[in-house]
Parts: structure tokens; C-alpha cells; sequence
């Protein structure tokens, strides 16, 4: 839902519309949409061509929360039927269930917009059930003769999304194993092999960067960043982890960060948070700021997520980072005290090795009192 309140945002709606719910799964994975409605041609780009002009168009895309809107909220109850009928446990609502309700819920934006860009509706319901089976299991008990029966042909249409799901998990568990060099390569080749997904360069890209391959990590990100606006979750996405990386490999390689590289991850991080201004897309330019000698500007960034006065479900390591970098910003206000309880903080987190070697240069340098930003940034070459 949060990537739906995005495309809202986007589309300058006051409401999330079933189109726009459906729009946020192609966005996250054309290759499920086209695979489950029939025509290879289902991108986030092509749906929102199609979809219906919004009504409730605002001057300025609004901010905060956004409502659904009336002809979504049958979606919604199908998608939580479909995961009650499921029984998948811990696991919440998944774009597979939304996907599920927006298919089974007729006559809204959703099927008007899959209709327009020539899906073939009756079996997209049909094949969506193969995917859920794939997913969760087959149903079992009176609600599995419930349900359209599918064909050969539509097991043949959704064969090309199995065979990728089964890859990615293999990816995604040598990534939990910190086997971080086999999984970049295993990303890779899913990458060359899937060019409409923008996960596999953006998981690609995390593995390298963990592996410590900074350089190779440039080329997917860059990638992504090309066929992406900064608008949209994967494309502000790519340009944090962009931001992130180019910083902090100078910092660890040179103990500060020469003009160009920093002028380059300024304008990508400032792309991602002006788009996602309440997401946690901000830790990137926090860090930026502080080497910009505007630590005030990156503390009152990161307070939100550091005392909690925003809900949010970060990871660990991702609340180690924020932590880290407000440290620097505490750090360099002067504010010692602080500092060092960020860094303490930071510390007893879980952090994959090259978080750690990060976390460890930042606690020297506010230690040290040596934090970068005060003095001007090296000069390139």
C-alpha cells in the first residue's frame, strides 16, 4: 500500500484508486503483471498511460497520509478474503493477494485499466490462481471448487514468472547467509536474463556494495536510474543507494570525498528525498549534509527516525546507519554526549561487515573530534 500512496502522490490524486494499487505492482514486477494478464506489454509505464485521468487531480501533489478511494476498497476486502482463504499466517497482505482482490472485485480502475492496455481479465483471474498456489499452496476444501478453474495455456503464460520467483529466492537465501559475492552473481545473471525488472540491478547492486565491490556497483545502479524517475520507490531507491555508496567508499578509502563525487551523490540523494520527502530515503543526504558543513540541517533529518516520533519498521542495520550518521551530525554541532550515545547505540546493532567498517570510522571520528564536512571537501584528482 505504501507504493500505492506513491503513484497517488504521483498522480497528483487526493485518493488511491484500485489503478493506482495496480500500477504499484508493475512497478514492482512488470513480469507478475504481464505474466498473469496475458500480454507481455503490462509495465507501470504502459498501465499508467491507460488508466482513467484522475478526477480529484490536485495543483500540488499532496502529502501525508492518502485515503482510498470508494471503488477501491472492494479490492481490499478481496485481497484480505483471499489471504483469510489462504490461511498464510504471519506473512500479512502481499502484492499477491492485492493482485488477487484488484482481479476479483469488478468494475473498478483496476480492470478498467488492465482492459484497456489489453489484458485478457477472465484469464488473469484464472492464472493469478496458479501464482497464489505457487506462492501459499493449493487450497484445500470446498473454496478450492470455488474458484475458475486454468488451462495449459494459462499455466504456460505464468511458467516465465515461476521459473523467476524460484531464482530470486535462491538469490535472496545466499543473501541471508551474508554469501554475499555468489548472490551478486547469481543477481546478475537474472539481471541479464529479466532487462523489465528493476530488482535484480537493485538487489545486484546491495550485494556488491556488501562485498565490498564498490566500483562494480555504479554500472546497475546507474542502470536503474536511467529507466526510472526519481518519482517512482525503485527509482528514488537507486539513487540513495547510489548516494550512500559513493560517499561512503571515499570516506573509508580517503577520509573524505573530492567535489565531483559529491556533487553527483548530492543531486541523486536531493532527487530521492524531494520525491519521498516522508521516507527513509533521507539518510544518504543527511550523510551529504554533514560533509556540506550543514550538520544542523542533517540532525533535524534523521531526529524523526532516531527518537522514534515516526512509526517506521526499519531493519537493524538500516537504524545503525541513521544512527551512525547522526552521530557524525551531533558530533560536529558539538554535541559529544549525544554523539556518543548514538554511536553506542549504533554499535549493539547487527550490521553486515562493510556497515561495520562505516559505523567503526564514524565512532573514530567522533571520538577523535575529526568529522569531515568543516573543512572543504579534497579537491578531484
Amino acid at each position: 500500500m505504501a507504493w500505492a500512496q506513491h503513484e497517488a502522490r504521483l498522480r497528483s490524486r487526493r485518493q488511491i484508486t484500485a489503478a493506482d494499487m495496480l500500477i504499484a505492482i508493475a512497478a514492482q514486477s512488470s513480469l507478475l503483471v504481464s505474466s498473469v494478464g496475458g500480454n507481455a506489454d503490462l509495465t507501470a509505464a504502459r498501465l499508467r498511460e491507460v488508466a482513467p485521468a484522475p478526477g480529484d487531480s490536485a495543483p500540488v501533489a499532496p502529502t501525508g497520509r492518502i485515503p482510498l478511494a470508494e471503488e477501491a476498497k472492494p479490492g481490499i476486502a478481496e485481497a484480505a478474503a483471499e489471504f483469510a482463504r489462504r490461511g498464510t499466517g504471519k506473512t500479512g497482505i502481499t502484492p499477491y493477494h492485492l493482485l488477487a482482490g484488484l482481479l476479483a472485485a469488478p468494475g473498478s480502475t483496476a480492470i478498467s485499466t488492465l482492459a484497456a492496455a489489453g489484458a485478457d481479465v477472465e484469464g488473469a483471474r484464472r492464472r493469478m490462481g496458479l501464482i497464489l498456489d505457487d506462492v501459499y499452496g493449493p487450497v484445500t476444501g470446498p473454496a478450492a471448487a470455488a474458484g475458475p478453474r486454468a488451462s495449459a495455456g494459462d499455466a504456460a503464460r505464468v511458467a516465465p514468472y515461476l521459473r523467476y520467483r524460484a531464482e530470486t529466492r535462491k538469490a535472496v537465501r545466499l543473501m541471508a547467509e551474508e554469501r554475499f559475492g555468489e548472490a551478486a552473481d547469481f543477481w546478475a545473471q537474472l539481471a541479464a536474463r529479466h532487462p523489465s525488472e528493476q530488482e535484480p540491478p537493485l538487489r545486484l547492486a546491495r550485494c556488491l556494495i556488501a562485498a565490498e565491490r564498490w566500483d562494480e556497483a555504479t554500472a546497475p545502479l546507474r542502470q536503474v536510474m536511467a529507466v526510472t524517475r526519481p518519482e517512482e520507490p525503485m527509482g528514488a531507491e537507486a539513487r540513495n543507494i547510489f548516494a550512500w555508496s559513493s560517499v561512503v567508499r571515499e570516506l573509508l578509502a580517503e577520509g573524505a570525498v573530492d567535489e565531483i563525487t559529491l556533487g553527483e551523490a548530492r543531486r541523486a540523494a536531493e532527487e530521492a528525498v524531494a520525491c519521498f520527502p516522508e521516507s527513509n530515503y533521507t539518510d544518504a543526504l543527511a550523510l551529504i549534509r554533514v560533509l556540506d558543513g550543514d550538520p544542523g540541517a542533517a540532525a533535524r533529518m534523521l531526529e524523526p527516525i532516531v527518537t522514534r516520533s515516526v512509526p517506521h519498521q526499519l531493519a537493524e542495520h538500516h537504524l545503525a546507519m541513521i544512527e551512525t550518521t547522526s552521530a557524525l551530525a551531533h558530533g560536529a554541532l558539538g554535541d559529544a554526549r549525544a554523539a556518543r550515545r548514538l554511536v553506542s547505540t549504533a554499535r549493539r546493532r547487527k550490521v553486515a561487515p562493510h556497515q561495520a567498517r562505516f559505523r567503526d570510522w564514524a565512532a573514530g571520528a567522533v571520538l577523535s573530534g575529526r568529522i569531515p564536512g568543516n573543512p572543504p571537501p579534497r579537491a578531484a584528482g
